[in-house]
């Protein structure tokens, strides 16, 4: 096919240069970006090491216990079940009772009371038919949202104090915390520098050129005109039909 194409002279010409362009650029931006990863992939154990020293908090596992309380008690579908201003008061009214409970439930756990028995009285009070856990295990930073993640900075003893989540509110008990040893997150650190490493070589790429908008490459096109006459000032052009379009 290529010999073919040669012999038809396709290889030559405008449009030929134009697409060897294209062909080029695709081609460096891939062997680029490969090079950039490649690069990246060279990570010594001296990295690994000052990444983890650097970064303790991270590797840190605490163990949690925690308390959900819902934010407004469970309502049964029923035909007496209120609505419009009735609803709205109902639901301010059991909003606020609800915030009371956790309030009442994160004074009883900051005083030592077990957290089973707390989530249980707190689901009772919402009606709420689940049973969350409220053993959560060996916990790390990165396994909690953002908004929550300073119960990792307690003491192991510890109750956080009340988190007011969109669904509700959480209490968190700190229990034992140690730090994960360097074997163990060796490969994840390696994983991680690599990763930031391709963004910040990319970024850095990036910023290496100044783009410009050249507002003569926009420039609106003017519709042709039908055949044998002139679209007058004002006038539209209709779109041609297609030659199958119509009856026959």
């Amino acid at each position: 096919m290529v010999h073919k194409a040669h012999q038809m002279g396709l290889d030559k010409g405008p449009k030929f240069e134009e697409l060897m362009k294209v062909a080029r650029v695709s081609v460096l931006s891939k062997e680029l970006s490969q090079r950039v990863q490649e690069d990246a992939g060279h990570v010594s154990d001296q990295d690994v090491a000052n990444y983890y020293h650097n970064n303790q908090p991270a590797f840190e596992e605490v163990d949690l216990q925690r308390i959900f309380i819902p934010r407004t008690k469970q309502i049964a579908e029923s035909k007496d079940k209120p609505a419009g201003d009735d609803a709205k008061k109902t639901q301010e009214e059991s909003a606020d009772a609800m915030k009371k409970v956790a309030d009442g439930l994160r004074t009883r756990a900051a005083a030592g009371e077990d957290f089973d028995k707390l989530q249980e009285e707190g689901a009772t009070a919402a009606d709420f038919k689940g049973k969350p856990p409220t053993k959560l295990g060996k916990v790390r930073r990165t396994s909690l949202p953002p908004t929550q993640a300073e119960v990792m900075d307690l003491k192991p003893g510890d109750t956080s104090q009340l988190i007011t989540v969109p669904n509700g509110y959480l209490i968190y008990k700190v229990g034992e915390k140690d730090t994960l040893p360097l074997d163990k997150v060796h490969d994840e650190i390696v994983s991680t520098l690599r990763a930031q490493r391709i963004q910040d070589a990319m970024q850095a790429i990036q910023k290496s050129a100044t783009p410009e908008l050249n507002d003569k490459y926009f420039a609106e096109a003017q519709p042709a005109a039908p055949r044998g006459k002139a679209p007058a000032d004002g006038e539209t052009v209709p779109l041609a039909k297609s030659p199958d379009a119509g009856p026959k």
